[in-house]
């Protein structure tokens, strides 16, 4: 049984004395004579029925007899047919009958006669304050709150869901210690560390980016200035303010005025930071890229690598600089809009405020969702892209086998599975939208019923209502800005986490010493190779324990079947690959050794298979080789090359333009010019892979000659298939079942390799 102390009613007990315990139904028969007696009784408020009107326990109630006809809205007093005791708020109004409901509930109850009903409240104590029907608490329950019934289980629900999070401040330590560690390994942590990496681009122009921000804040409040001075305007129009009208349309077309310049300037600084970091992130990550260790790089595609280059740092460009002061003057926009309301009434703040919270709740689930949709968008892009680049660099190929039906059918294919992605991707996009939208609708619809019930009630004028809804939208607006920044964010994000993975790769290894002192070295470069050993993959050798040597003023061969390891082995002496085991160096006349490595590199001059030149004239293919080579050195390394005999012929000598991969000259001529570029570098070493393939027999030994006469220091090392090469080899290599093998055989069926050193190549 209940029970309940007498100064729960205060008139009543402040004359009857002593203090005593009573049960609730003599307590109530108490409260119905006093109310009988025409007197108004106060009571501590018991039960969770009218939640959140009321608190159990806090607030207080003052009834009295009913003296009026009821109305929807009243709280009354009512005995039910069990002799239960209620306080509830009037539903419905009845011909013989009431419906009732309390605040905190969402099932009403029936068929409640006046007989029943004994008192209604008029006036209720909430946190230590005495409110009446005047006031506008009372008037939101007594009006709105009692029309919402069917979303009141949603409310009720999130609002259990709220009570539930509460914990002791031990689990809450727990529960902060693993929110840190799930921060630290996941994809929290993955979009801080790509913007971090982001962000060290803006940095340099942090002053002009300030700069940026200050002026979008600027134009900010000169749109705030604006509104508020349109409501002034509309107050002097509807009659309640006459006076300073010529001032505030003034401050509305000085805000204007200003606000149009300021935007043409935001505009012109954005593209010239958008440009300028986009710049920069394309010259470091081109570096880096150069810098990479061949091995790592090459296990990216063309077209992946291109994509990257391309799209993902015009992502990252673009959103660079205008992400952070978006999100500042975003913030700020909201910021400035909710204090406006704020000032004018406090309400109406907190209602445009109503789905800041459920946004929260989405955007862990958003971000992750939205970063694995952009990051497959991107890679399906990098595929086409690296089809489309194979296609094109291999037309000859694709026309001569007829295949271009089948080209097109494989890049639907692609295509298909791209818009499969995409379209995935954007119903994750409408889906998303569509609940914020939502949200923001049902907003937007209290915000407007609660400002044509301010001005029902006269709190407000046409003016205030005016910026109400209009700085309602702009807070909406802000709030929908700051939440659209998320997707360009991410995907930020994830074109930066892929240019990363480019500039984490592991780069080349580089020496302290001074590698050009290896290239002035008079009598040449011996390259050697003792014991070595390597493979591609774990398990997989290419060779094993072999010995290789060149030696200065000596042509070297390497032969064997394709695929064996010949490209390989140059790719070991360029530097480009580290042997397992073993050792590989750079070894000068004076017996200096020095380990192959990224900077040796400067000691060779490398032709490799296939057409190597780059679109332009042929005097700018040269002059990779040797920056700011003179015409005459062009002539004579083309000299050399057996390649100025056809060059002096063209039209424009050495100026005429060529296309890409050299299109506009033979196969032959094309690698004649590739070797007069190397030949141009005029480094101790020539590596020649295939590079005279392409040639007649006549020209190819015309041209090793001119190579052992005119540069007799020159370390000189072929691979080839073709056996006229090879009968003018000091030394050949055999490249077989994963060894390196010196031959012994008599090439030209009279004597052995290692005799031919100063072989007559005139017949």
């Amino acid at each position: 049984m209940k029970k309940f102390r007498k100064q729960d009613s205060e008139k009543y007990f402040e004359e009857k004395k002593p203090v005593r315990l009573v049960d609730t139904q003599e307590y109530m028969e108490m409260i119905r004579a006093l109310l009988e007696d025409g007197q108004e009784v106060s009571m501590i408020v018991t039960g969770n029925s009218m939640r959140p009107f009321l608190k159990h326990g806090r607030d207080k109630i003052c009834m009295k007899k009913t003296d009026r006809k009821l109305r929807k809205g009243d709280i009354v007093f009512y005995r039910r047919e069990n002799g239960q005791y209620v306080m509830h708020r009037i539903l419905k109004c009845g011909d013989q009958s009431y419906t009732l409901l309390g605040d905190g509930q969402i099932v009403p109850e029936s068929g409640i006669r006046q007989e029943q009903i004994f008192a209604r409240i008029t006036k209720v104590q909430v946190r230590g304050k005495w409110i009446g029907s005047e006031n506008f608490r009372w008037r939101f329950f007594e009006h709105i709150w009692i029309r919402f019934c069917g979303i009141r289980k949603l409310g009720f629900s999130f609002s259990s869901k709220v009570q539930n999070l509460k914990k002791s401040s031990k689990e809450i330590h727990n529960e902060t210690v693993r929110a840190a560690e799930k921060w630290k390994d996941g994809i929290f942590q993955e979009i801080f560390d790509d913007w971090k990496w982001i962000l060290h681009y803006s940095v340099r122009y942090r002053w002009t980016i300030f700069f940026y921000t200050f002026l979008g804040m600027v134009s900010t409040s000169l749109g705030l200035l604006s509104s508020i001075a349109g409501k002034y305007l509309i107050d002097i129009v509807t009659g309640y303010q006459m006076n300073k009208a010529g001032m505030i349309f003034g401050v509305m077309a000085g805000s204007f005025a200003v606000s149009l310049i300021l935007n043409g300037g935001i505009s012109r600084i954005m593209v010239k930071l958008n440009t300028n970091i986009s710049n920069d992130i394309r010259a470091d990550l081109f570096e880096q890229i150069l810098d990479v260790s061949w091995l790592e790089l090459s296990k990216y595609q063309n077209g992946d690598m291109l994509s990257r280059f391309n799209q993902d740092i015009e992502t990252v460009g673009s959103n660079a600089v205008s992400w952070l002061p978006a999100v500042v003057i975003a913030f700020y926009h909201f910021l400035a809009t909710f204090l406006v309301l704020f000032y004018y009434d406090k309400v109406m703040a907190g209602i445009a405020l109503g789905s800041a919270p459920f946004v929260v709740l989405m955007s862990q689930f958003m971000m992750k969702k939205q970063r694995d949709c952009q990051k497959k968008v991107r890679e399906m892009s990098s595929r086409m892209m690296t089809f489309e680049a194979e296609t094109f660099y291999n037309m000859d190929m694709i026309k001569s086998l007829g295949i271009s039906l089948h080209c097109s059918t494989c890049l639907k294919k692609l295509q298909e599975q791209y818009k499969k992605i995409t379209l995935d991707y954007n119903l994750f996009s409408i889906k998303t939208k569509a609940v914020l939208s939502v949200v923001g609708m049902a907003i937007q619809f209290t915000a407007f019923g609660y400002c044509l019930f301010r001005l029902w009630t006269h709190a407000i004028t046409y003016g205030t209502m005016t910026l109400f809804l209009q700085q309602r939208n702009s807070l909406s607006g802000a709030f929908q800005n700051l939440v659209s920044i998320i997707p360009s964010f991410l995907n930020s994000s994830v074109s930066a986490h892929r240019l990363r993975e480019l500039t984490e790769l592991p780069k080349e290894i580089h020496s302290m010493q001074n590698q050009k002192d290896l290239f002035l070295t008079k009598g040449g470069l011996e390259v050697r190779l003792e014991n070595v050993t390597f493979s591609y993959t774990k398990g997989k050798q290419v060779f094993r324990e072999s010995d290789f040597c060149a030696c200065p003023g000596e042509i070297v061969a390497l032969v064997g079947t394709s695929g064996e390891g010949k490209t390989t082995l140059l790719r070991l002496i360029l530097g480009l690959i580290e042997p397992d085991t073993g050792k590989a160096i750079l070894k000068a006349q004076d017996k200096t050794e020095q380990k192959l490595n990224a900077d040796t590199r400067v000691c060779f001059s490398y032709v490799p298979q296939g057409n190597t030149l780059l679109a332009g004239s042929i005097a700018e293919n040269l002059s990779i080789a040797k920056e700011g080579a003179s015409r005459e050195e062009m002539k004579t390394a083309l000299e050399m090359a057996c390649a100025w005999e056809f060059v002096k012929k063209l039209p424009e000598g050495l100026e005429t333009k060529l296309g890409e991969r050299g299109k506009g000259l033979s196969e032959g001529q094309s690698q004649r010019i590739a070797i007069a570029r190397a030949l141009l570098r005029n480094a101790p070493v020539i590596l020649l892979d295939e590079a005279t393939s392409a040639l007649d027999e006549e020209t190819e030994k015309k041209l090793l000659k001119n190579i052992l006469e005119k540069a007799p220091e020159k370390t000189c090392i072929v691979t080839t298939h073709r056996p006229g090469v090879l009968r003018l080899c000091r030394r050949v290599y055999r490249v077989e079942d994963g060894k390196i093998a010196e031959q012994k055989q008599d090439f030209s069926g009279q004597s052995d390799c290692r005799t031919v050193r100063h072989r007559n190549f005139s017949g």
